[in-house]
C-alpha cells in the first residue's frame, strides 16, 4: 500500500501528477498509433494554444447518473454553491446507455481512458456495469470514484469481473463518528466492508484491478484520524492511500471555512485570514481540460469541465443534438481557448461561458 501526502505548497498539484500517473499506466495498456498520434497532436495544440484543434479529446468525464444516496454539506448537488453565482438546481437522472455507446463509438479511437462519474454516485446508475463493459471491450481503461455505500448482494463480484480499472473510494474518517459527520447518511462499516470484499475477490481471481485508493479528505473535525485511517487501510489492503484538503467552499464564507478547514496546514486549500482560495495561482496557466478532456453531464449535455455543475453557462454542447466532434471546436470551446492566450477577458466575453467566469472570478 502507498500512502500519499500533499505537499503544503502545491496541495491539489500532487494529487493531479498521481492522477496523471495513473492514466498514463491505462495509456499505455490502451494504446495504439492512432491514439498516440493523437496524444501528441492535442499535447502540441495545448502547447501553441491553440483555439481550434485538429486533436480530440484523449481521455472524458462521463456522469452515468446524478442521483446520490448521500447528503454531503458541501456538495453542489446540496448546496447549490459551484464557485459562482447563477447554479441552478439539478434534474436528477441517468445517462441513456444509447447515448454513451454514441460517444464511445465516435471517440474509442483516439481515447484511452472514460472516467465514469460526475456529480452522483456512479454504482447507482442501472447501466454502470454495461457501461465498464462496453469500454473495455472498445479497448478503453475505466475509473470510478465511488462513496461505495452500495448494500446489494454479489456488489464486489461485479466490480471486480465487471473489468474496471481503478476503483477511487471517498471515505473521509475511520470510525463511524467522524465520517458521516460529513458523508452524511452514510454507513462506515458497509464501506469497509466492500472494500474487504473487493480486494478479497481480486486476491481469489489472482487480479491486479481494479486498483483501490481511499481518498481521505481532511478535515477540522477528522485530522486526528489520519494515524488511524493508516493503520486501517494496511488491514484493509488497498492499493492506494490519499490525505487531500477540502475543497469546494466559497472562500467568502469564513463560517464555513472555520468548521470545515483543516488547522493543519499541509491540508489547507484555503487562507483562512485572507479568505482565498490558494488554488487561483494555477489559473494563470493554460487550462488542460479545454485540450485533453472534455466532461459529459448525464444528461448528454457537454461541459468544458466539472467544477462548476449546475450552470446554465458550463454547456457548451448537447449530444441529443449533435456529435461531439461538431461541438469540440464550436464558438464556446475556441473562445474559452482564447483566454488561455493573451487575448484580454474583455475583448473574449461571455462567449467563453463558464471558463471567462472562472478566469474573472480568480482575478486572472
Amino acid at each position: 500500500m502507498r500512502i500519499h501526502r500533499l505537499n503544503p505548497v502545491q496541495l491539489n498539484v500532487q494529487e493531479d501528477v498521481r492522477k496523471l500517473k495513473v492514466l498514463l499506466r491505462l495509456a499505455l495498456r490502451h494504446m495504439t498509433p492512432a491514439k498516440l498520434r493523437n496524444i501528441a497532436l492535442v499535447e502540441a495544440e495545448m502547447l501553441l494554444r491553440r483555439r481550434t484543434l485538429r486533436g480530440l479529446p484523449y481521455f472524458i468525464k462521463v456522469e452515468p447518473t446524478n442521483r446520490c444516496n448521500l447528503r454531503c454539506p458541501l456538495c453542489p448537488q446540496v448546496t447549490g454553491y459551484c464557485q459562482v453565482k447563477g447554479a441552478e438546481k439539478a434534474v436528477l437522472g441517468s445517462m441513456p446507455f444509447d447515448l454513451y455507446a454514441q460517444l464511445i463509438d465516435e471517440l474509442a479511437p483516439f481515447l484511452f481512458c472514460v472516467l465514469l462519474y460526475g456529480q452522483g454516485e456512479p454504482f447507482l446508475a442501472a447501466d454502470i456495469f454495461r457501461m465498464i463493459r462496453y469500454a473495455r471491450e472498445r479497448n478503453l481503461g475505466t475509473m470510478i470514484s465511488s462513496n461505495l455505500n452500495i448494500a446489494k448482494d454479489g456488489f464486489a463480484e461485479e466490480v471486480v469481473e465487471s473489468g474496471l480499472d481503478y476503483l477511487e473510494v471517498s471515505l473521509d474518517g475511520a470510525d463511524q463518528q467522524a465520517y458521516a459527520e460529513f458523508r452524511v447518511g452514510g454507513d462506515f462499516g458497509l464501506v469497509r466492508e466492500n472494500i474487504v470484499r473487493i480486494v478479497e475477490k481480486k486476491r481469489r481471481l489472482r487480479r491486479r484491478a481494479p486498483l483501490v485508493e481511499w481518498k481521505f479528505i481532511v478535515m477540522r473535525h477528522n485530522e486526528h484520524q489520519i494515524d488511524l485511517a493508516r493503520k486501517t487501510a494496511r488491514e484493509i489492503g488497498v492499493d492506494y492511500l490519499t490525505f487531500t484538503p477540502v475543497g469546494n467552499i466559497d472562500p467568502s464564507r469564513r463560517d464555513l471555512l472555520e468548521k470545515w478547514v483543516s488547522t493543519i496546514p499541509r491540508y489547507r486549500q484555503y487562507d483562512l485570514e485572507a479568505g482565498v482560495d490558494l488554488r487561483a495561482e494555477r489559473a494563470k496557466r493554460v487550462c488542460p481540460w479545454l485540450y485533453r478532456s472534455a466532461s459529459i453531464n448525464c444528461d448528454g449535455s457537454v461541459s468544458p469541465c466539472c467544477y462548476y455543475p449546475n450552470f446554465p453557462q458550463a454547456v457548451f454542447g448537447d449530444l441529443r443534438k449533435e456529435r461531439f466532434g461538431a461541438i469540440w471546436n464550436n464558438d464556446f470551446y475556441t473562445s474559452a481557448r482564447a483566454i488561455c492566450t493573451r487575448a484580454r477577458l474583455a475583448q473574449i466575453g461571455e462567449r467563453a461561458g463558464v471558463c471567462y467566469l472562472c478566469r474573472r472570478s480568480e482575478g486572472v
